[in-house]
């Protein structure tokens, strides 16, 4: 399996490249999908992260990972004091937020909404949702990192529509780990190829339409927040929006040299642009509180009483109004020439 997961995972080759290079043209008009496969983490993780807690054994997770139980339910004793969770939450369907994810939300708009259902619970259907919570872009331990996914997947569809849309919304975790040290600055190429490398593997078995999701500057949540406060000479949100920024520029640089392969059309969608708009006018969204979650652990009545109002669920993950305002943005990049 190991060996598997490492070549899917290997920068791209020159010879690679000019492998996919002579496969002809062919993909849909924006906004002409027969499905949709969703690659990610928390904020596109529509279930899979409580399938997974289920049965974990079905998954290659054994007792050494000593994941959660059960999913979130108030008063939320399992979220840390940074207001991160370590399993989704029950109320609004297991997700990492209080209702219906942005690529649910997605999907409902364009009709496809059993694509985007979780690909864990319903393997080889027609639920193309492999989006878990906590994956990495890079190798971490006892989590369903980008390379399980893809391996999944390609073991569901061993062939892949030219007129489906792959969401890869990942390197989130991959940077919050080097902000804090567990990971080294210098593998961010690396995260950034092993996207690419995913997206190659998909285009030679017939994947031509991509949306990538940028890293939001994630030094403005309010665990990075917090985390600031107890240890203010480190500057975290200053590293935070670094390398929020240093990936997103390789990510454009990505999406500019991948659309050179024939048929190829890659997006992106600004959540970084996004939630900077928010934080500058958030009356604009409606919204009135950017700083603090919605959750209050084991203080009653452990959720706010206006949830609509809040910018942020819990310490990283936003709620579902915002999700709302992320679909939209993205059915427009998808619509846009």
């Amino acid at each position: 399996m190991s060996i598997i997961k490492n070549k899917i995972l290997r920068v791209i080759s020159i010879s690679l490249l000019w492998a996919v290079m002579a496969i002809p043209a062919a993909w849909a008009a924006p906004g002409e999908y027969d499905g949709i496969v969703v690659f990610g983490a928390s904020f596109s993780d529509s279930g899979n992260g409580f399938v997974l807690l289920s049965k974990p054994e079905q998954f290659g997770f054994d007792e050494s990972c000593e994941l959660p139980v059960s999913a979130n339910v108030p008063p939320f004793d399992s979220v840390d004091e940074f207001f991160v969770p370590a399993s989704a939450y029950a109320m609004g369907g297991h997700h990492f937020t209080n209702g219906a994810t942005w690529v649910e939300a997605l999907a409902k708009g364009t009709g496809l909404s059993g694509s985007v259902r979780p690909a864990l619970r319903n393997v080889g259907g027609n639920a193309r949702n492999y989006a878990v919570g906590g994956a990495r872009a890079l190798e971490f331990p006892c989590r369903f990192n980008l390379s399980d996914q893809l391996l999944t997947y390609l073991n569901d569809f061993s062939e892949s529509s030219a007129d489906t849309l792959f969401i890869i919304d990942m390197g989130g975790n991959d940077l919050r780990d080097i902000m804090v040290g567990a990971v080294a600055p210098d593998q961010v190429p690396i995260i950034l190829g092993n996207i690419a490398g995913t997206i190659t593997t998909l285009y030679q078995h017939g994947a031509r339409n991509f949306l990538l999701v940028n890293v939001a500057d994630f030094g403005q949540v309010p665990s990075v927040q917090i985390l600031d406060q107890i240890l203010p000479q480190y500057n975290f949100p200053v590293i935070a929006k670094q390398l929020a920024n240093g990936f997103n520029q390789g990510l454009l640089q990505l999406q500019a040299n991948l659309n050179n392969f024939p048929g190829m059309d890659i997006r992106i969608f600004d959540l970084y642009s996004l939630l900077e708009s928010i934080l500058e006018d958030p009356a604009a969204y409606a919204l009135t509180e950017t700083a603090v979650p919605c959750i209050t652990p084991n203080s009653p009545p452990f959720v706010c009483k206006k949830a609509n109002d809040y910018l942020f669920w819990d310490g990283l993950h936003v709620t579902k109004v915002v999700h709302k305002v992320m679909a939209e943005q993205a059915t427009g990049v998808l619509m846009a020439p």
